[in-house]
């Protein structure tokens, strides 16, 4: 059956059942009005994804409905009805965030010597703390209320945490438990935050004070294990 003879049945069923007829869409056409709607709608979130993103970027903790609407040259009242899923647009601004920085992260330990896979450790996790500070500083002022950040914020620490593992698992084995404990805590982002905040301290300053950290907690842990091990209790 051609096409022209099933437009024709379809006007002819069409008719019949008291409605419009049907047909199916000619390659060229215009799409729908309602299909131009949703298009607009995913390229209005787009813009207000990028605003976001921008902004926050930028230094502002937690940008307004008009803030955005103006950076993202849209209506105010556009902008209100995508804040109504203010999760969803932090899920996608974090979505963004997520693929630029994981890359920083790599698992496998390039130096032969302890000190030197440490300095690989601390260098790779404070690169990404510094691309992720605006972020974290703007999450931080809303997570109360997010649960979408709240579950965020939980896994990125653990992701830490096993990127800790796998670095210096050969240093680990030899120490005991609370090393991990210790050394999670000092490469934490809170940690980095009070490092680079509050202390004051310029990146090259915090990284050293970190490495030195966990040399030394690496050296009490093993220390402690070794201890244990000649008193009985690791036995």
């Amino acid at each position: 059956m051609t096409r022209d003879e099933r437009r024709s049945l379809g006007a002819d069923e069409a008719g019949r059942a008291g409605r419009e007829p049907t047909r199916d869409p000619i390659p060229g056409e215009p799409p729908p009005v309602a299909d131009g709607r949703v298009r607009r709608g995913i390229q209005n979130r787009h813009a207000i994804v990028d605003a976001i993103y921008a902004l926050i970027e930028e230094g502002a903790l937690e940008p307004t409905a008009e803030e955005v609407a103006a950076r993202a040259r849209l209506g105010v009242r556009s902008v209100f009805r995508h804040f109504r899923e203010m999760d969803v647009l932090r899920a996608e601004v974090s979505a963004r965030v997520t693929r630029e920085v994981l890359p920083t992260f790599d698992m496998k330990a390039r130096s032969d010597d302890p000190a030197g896979r440490v300095r690989e450790l601390v260098t790779c996790h404070t690169a990404a703390f510094e691309r992720l500070m605006p972020f974290r500083r703007a999450g931080d002022v809303v997570v109360h209320r997010s649960p979408f950040l709240q579950g965020e914020q939980t896994r990125f620490d653990r992701f830490l945490r096993v990127a800790i593992q796998k670095a210096l698992a050969a240093e680990l084995a030899e120490c005991d438990a609370a090393t991990l404990e210790t050394i999670d805590l000092l490469l934490s982002f809170q940690a980095w935050l009070r490092l680079r905040g509050a202390q004051g301290l310029s990146l090259l300053a915090a990284r050293r004070l970190l490495e030195r950290s966990i040399q030394s907690a690496l050296e009490a842990g093993a220390a402690a294990k070794r201890a244990a091990r000649g008193s009985g209790g690791g036995r």
